[in-house]
């Protein structure tokens, strides 16, 4: 069938072998909206993966429920253990399920031991497919601290429920390695092994693990600093990654030259605490198909692009592909090849740049099939590239996996992440463009529930934290739980934001209280001038810096706002800037790069006191809710603490909110819902609703 036909096919496909698995019954609409249980927990399924032919799904399906937990923070079933419901705790069991497309019926379900869970599938075969499993990092009674999971990888096989877990011929390696599930090279030219780094001694070494028996063999030897290397096609290795003191914040990179020459240093450079490594400022993605050279997502340039790096000339040669207007976010590999394929990024909704001309028209059909109003993403294909499984969200809709067959044109759906919420949620999202009050143009998200876009809908503008991070034309957990309570959201992309270039994100640089905050407040001025929101039933909530954007807006526009939601968030400049100086040290990265944010205290001493919160307590008129987890090491909660003591001289209504054993983020399951419940008290007191 031509691509053409295609496109206007997929409109009409409604009986296309639609199919749903069945693990569900369709949701019914409810009465009242989902619980925060409901939108917090995690989904009931996700990391569907296509085996080599395409005929198996492979997925892992979650439940999730209190149990009694021990004194190592292990759930514990059954009557070894009887525990009152208010003592129990929030807990997730996980299933590896086999799905037969052929046949329409789950063919297969592995249970994990005790305590597992799954962190990824992947298939070798049609026959075999490796599974990561792990134990989570827990938390028993406050007197017993924290119990740090591991986690291995099994071998299995769809007929059988016997399993082989990989390096079992080398005990040393199982001892002393509690992590050993990150795969270097999946050899898809030979199925029977893989490439997995392991430590043995002090050093990380790279391994060759046949997944038949488990046995593992050296191929290379790393140092002491080592943390992960690439390999070409074969699984020859070429570059090695290692790390420089004890803390890590400086990398170097070493290219193996040749048996002779061994390993030479290439690349040195800084790196933030807990930066991803694809935000490294070299980070690999896969070996393109001539020796030495490979494809890395770079910020060199205006934007984050998908350039090649020859590891001879110690240079970029060549843009494999740079985005207009955004910044390329993720990339796709051949499966049997592992060659760049495509690229893909976001303006407001996803989308892709293949190599491929057809694909590029199969993509393209499919968001049409989807109305082009979804973000279609492709998870993986299978190995001849005739089948892809489909991930489909929006603003409303959480989340749905289909398998589409690009021969016969089918689109199978198989089940949605939140299957238990509705289908979709009752709410709907405009994208706006916002002239700010000096010339210039950013984009926001409203978002509301259906049949209420009216000023009497009140609203809550949620700025994003960062301030280097972006908000996105897709489904977010936090503003639809409030858009299903009744409550309206503008989110803003204001200057300072990451994702549309460096001038875009730079452009925030020194402007706390400044460029970022005006653009949100133009935002929100916008929605008022056109009769969508009024000044008396509007709430400014932020986390993090937005935390920080919510209490300086509270005292600096406070006649825009009913009430302000500050979680995390930033209240005194100058503290904060000198505990980054005296955790990582003044001439670290890490500091710099918060210096080039807020400024420098030394400089901007007077500016920095001006534009902190704590300052300002005077200047505040609504009620203010302050949230802080007590164990917080990214904004400590004296933040907080000195923010609700500056209020309360003041004389002005503030409520102050202690979250137990959280930290900055990776909260338990517990910890978020109270969060949410939490807020929305606070909401309801101060806003009205139709």
């Amino acid at each position: 069938m031509k691509i053409r036909y295609l496109c206007q096919c997929l409109l009409t496909m409604i009986v296309l072998a639609i199919t749903y698995i069945g693990l569900t019954a369709l949701p019914v609409q409810a009465a009242s909206p989902p619980s925060a249980f409901d939108f917090m927990k995690p989904s009931s399924f996700s990391k569907v993966e296509l085996s080599p032919s395409g005929r198996y799904v492979a997925f892992i399906r979650v439940q999730t429920d209190k149990y009694c937990i021990n004194k190592y923070g292990a759930m514990v079933k059954g009557e070894k253990l009887w525990c009152k419901q208010k003592k129990k705790s929030y807990r997730s069991t996980h299933q590896i399920a086999i799905f037969d497309l052929d046949t329409s019926k789950i063919i297969k379900i592995f249970p994990l031991p005790e305590n597992y869970l799954v962190s990824w599938l992947e298939w070798a075969s049609d026959e075999r497919f490796l599974a990561a499993i792990y134990i989570p990092n827990t938390r028993g009674g406050r007197s017993y601290g924290a119990v740090s999971g591991g986690s291995r990888v099994l071998s299995l096989h769809i007929n059988s429920t016997d399993y082989v877990a990989l390096f079992s011929n080398q005990t040393i390696i199982h001892r002393q390695n509690k992590n050993l599930t990150r795969i270097t090279n999946m050899l898809r030219q030979d199925p029977d092994h893989v490439i997995i780094p392991a430590r043995k001694g002090g050093e990380l070494d790279l391994w060759k693990v046949n997944i038949l028996s488990g046995d593992a063999e050296k191929i290379a030897e790393g140092k002491r600093g080592t943390f992960h290397y690439f390999t070409d096609k074969a699984g020859k290795p070429i570059l090695r990654f290692d790390c420089v003191g004890r803390w890590c914040f400086k990398v170097k990179v070493f290219a193996f030259d040749n048996a002779e020459e061994g390993w030479k240093n290439i690349k040195t450079f800084e790196i933030l605490p807990d930066e991803d490594e694809e935000d490294y400022d070299f980070w690999p993605i896969a070996a393109a198909p001539i020796s030495g050279q490979f494809y890395v997502i770079s910020d060199e340039g205006e934007r984050r692009s998908v350039k090649l790096y020859d590891i001879k000339t110690e240079k970029f040669i060549k843009t494999v592909f740079d985005h207009p207007q955004v910044d390329v976010g993720g990339v796709v590999l051949d499966l049997q090849t592992g060659v760049y394929a495509g690229a893909w990024y976001y303006e407001d909704r996803l989308g892709y740049s293949f190599e491929n001309p057809k694909l590029q028209q199969y993509y393209n059909g499919l968001n049409k099939y989807f109305g082009n109003k979804e973000n279609v993403a492709l998870l993986g294909f299978n190995a001849d590239g005739s089948k892809a499984v489909v991930y489909v969200t929006s603003p409303n809709n959480p989340g749905e996996y289909h398998v589409y067959n690009m021969k016969s044109q089918q689109v199978m759906r198989l089940f949605g992440r939140r299957d238990h919420m509705d289908e979709r949620l009752a709410s709907s999202a405009d994208i706006l463009q916002i002239p700010t009050r000096d010339g210039k143009t950013v984009t926001a998200y409203h978002i509301y529930p259906t049949g209420k876009k009216s000023a009497k809908t009140p609203l809550l503008v949620m700025p994003h934290g960062g301030p280097e991070r972006r908000d996105y034309y897709d489904y977010d957990t936090t503003v639809q739980y409030f858009v299903t309570r009744g409550y309206q959201v503008l989110q803003v992309n204001f200057r300072g934001s990451s994702g549309f270039g460096r001038a875009f994100a730079e452009a925030g640089y020194g402007e706390w209280g400044g460029v970022m905050q005006d653009d949100v407040i133009d935002a929100v001025k916008y929605l008022y001038n056109k009769s969508l929101a009024s000044a008396d039933n509007t709430c400014i909530v932020g986390y993090s810096y937005g935390g920080y954007v919510a209490l300086y807006a509270g005292a600096n526009t406070p006649e825009m706002f009913k009430c302000i939601v500050s979680g995390g968030g930033v209240t005194d400049i100058l503290a904060d800037l000198k505990q980054t100086k005296l955790v990582f040290g003044k001439e670290s990265e890490t500091y710099e790069y918060w210096l080039d944010s807020m400024g420098d205290p030394k400089l901007d001493k007077e500016k920095l006191k001006a534009a902190s919160p704590v300052n300002m307590a005077a200047k505040f008129t609504a009620p203010v809710l302050l949230v802080h987890g007590e164990k917080d090491g990214i904004v400590k909660i004296s933040q907080s603490v000195k923010m609700r003591k500056a209020l309360k001289k003041a004389g002005k209504e503030v409520e102050f909110f202690r979250l137990e054993d959280a930290r900055h983020a990776k909260w338990r399951l517990e910890q978020k819902i109270l969060y949410h419940e939490t807020i929305e008290k606070f909401l309801d007191k101060h806003l009205t609703k139709p």
